[in-house]
């Protein structure tokens, strides 16, 4: 902290740059970045950029500014000499801006509209239905009685007849 505010002290913050101030914040402090990038968990490349002299906190994004901030707060350095850097009047997010760019139809699939779901219900309800109708036992009543096969088979006799009569 004391070492950052003598940085301060020596070079205002109006006119050092955001990655000089995390950098000598780092070296002041004796941290290498695989060190910092290993309590912070962000790649190399993200802190060697962050670090970079092409870095422009006016049109960074809300994810990086965020890294920013993990970074000067892992550092020491007071918010608010970062929130500096940051414009206050600038939109974070406009979100009219993005849909007016990337729009399109939102139409939903046929089977998650009212109809399409009304539909499955019906194709399902016919399906059991002929099901049912499929497995359903078949009436009884309409299969022949086996009596008539059995007097086929046997010799036709009158009422007053017996079967004697052909031995006499």
């Amino acid at each position: 902290m004391r070492e950052v505010e003598r940085m301060a002290s020596e070079q205002s913050i109006d006119t050092m740059a955001l990655n000089v101030l995390l950098r000598q914040t780092r070296e002041a402090q004796h941290l290498t970045l695989d060190t910092v990038s290993s309590q912070l968990n962000m790649s190399l490349q993200q802190l060697s950029r962050l670090e970079s002299d092409d870095l422009e906190p006016t049109t960074m994004t809300p994810f990086e500014r965020g890294y920013v901030r993990n970074y000067a707060a892992m550092l020491n350095i007071p918010t608010e000499q970062i929130e500096h850097y940051f414009p206050s009047n600038q939109v974070v997010s406009d979100l009219h801006s993005v849909q007016r760019y990337y729009s399109f139809d939102d139409k939903k699939p046929f089977f998650a509209r009212p109809a399409g779901r009304s539909f499955i219900y019906l194709l399902g309800i016919a399906v059991v239905a002929l099901l049912l109708w499929l497995l359903w036992p078949k009436n009884t009543t309409s299969q022949p009685s086996p009596q008539p096969e059995a007097q086929l088979l046997s010799p036709i006799q009158s009422p007053g007849s017996s079967t004697d009569s052909s031995a006499q």
